[in-house]
């Protein structure tokens, strides 16, 4: 079969059943990470039968931590092979707790280094519906840039503002609290969507999903040697910042003039204004 026919494969396959669902019985992606571990050489209706009463008892890393191997296996006893199956478990909910802040990580690389978790199984988990996962994310198919940090995390309520402009929990002078608000606007212009996931003591993971592209993009026309030529009026308080923006626009080409703060610049804008194409500012200083 060619790739032209695995194509029309494919898309008959996508119109007939366009939101594909495994018959696992879940409600999270916790819920379907275990569920598919536990699948391995047992059937979706046996698994079903175990985990409808342990999900009721114990459907989060943390929950599911606190039963323990002994704990854990009295619930799944009806399974094949439910003591490696278990210990594997447990295992994962640890790492889930100490890596992921409580989350199921939604990389191939990350799922596949959980113990009891193989490519199939991390397939099935990836290749399930990004809204199954994401309460409020249209489903469809994204590129997905996942940031994680071992930090001191975050409380529910200050998680809840965060991509507020102006928040911030420095002290007064040492952040403006744009920078996260600057990437959901971005994000949210592109039809994309960013989430954060956090716990006191527990780093963040910031996941940043952008509408995959399925066919090629031509990128804008270029004319010329594609440099700049025109004068460019750049504002930042600081020097470092100022000064690496101000090498790059010289090297394209681009007549810049610099100020180092809000006084220089209306100052520089009133003497040259009458040649001056665009004013490249920080939003605060």
């Amino acid at each position: 079969m060619n790739e032209a026919k695995r194509r029309a494969l494919f898309a008959r396959l996508r119109q007939d059943n366009p939101a594909p669902r495994t018959e696992l019985n879940y409600q999270s992606a916790f819920e379907l990470l275990v569920a598919v571990v536990l699948s391995a050489q047992a059937t979706d209706r046996s698994v079903n039968n175990a985990t409808a009463s342990l999900f009721r008892a114990a459907n989060t890393p943390a929950a599911m931590l606190a039963l323990g191997v002994a704990g854990l296996s009295s619930y799944i006893k009806s399974i094949g092979l439910y003591n490696g199956k278990a210990k594997n478990i447990i295992a994962t909910c640890r790492l889930l707790l100490e890596r992921h802040a409580g989350t199921v990580p939604r990389t191939r690389e990350a799922l596949e280094a959980l113990p009891g978790v193989g490519r199939k199984t991390a397939n099935v988990v990836l290749g399930d519906s990004v809204a199954d996962y994401r309460p409020g994310i249209p489903s469809r198919d994204y590129v997905l840039l996942a940031v994680s940090d071992t930090g001191c995390g975050m409380s529910d309520e200050v998680r809840a503002h965060i991509f507020e402009p102006f928040f911030t929990t420095k002290p007064p002078g040492k952040g403006s609290g744009l920078g996260l608000a600057t990437v959901y606007g971005a994000v949210k212009q592109s039809e994309g969507a960013v989430t954060v996931y956090s716990q006191p003591g527990c780093g963040a993971i910031f996941e940043i999903y952008l509408p995959r592209v399925q066919d090629a993009v031509a990128g804008p026309a270029r004319k010329g040697s594609g440099k700049g030529s025109e004068t460019i009026l750049l504002v930042d308080d600081e020097e470092g910042v100022r000064k690496l923006v101000l090498a790059v626009l010289k090297s394209n080409g681009y007549d810049v003039l610099e100020a180092g703060n809000g006084a220089m610049a209306l100052a520089a804008f009133e003497k040259n204004a009458h040649k001056i194409d665009m004013v490249l500012t920080d939003v605060v200083m």
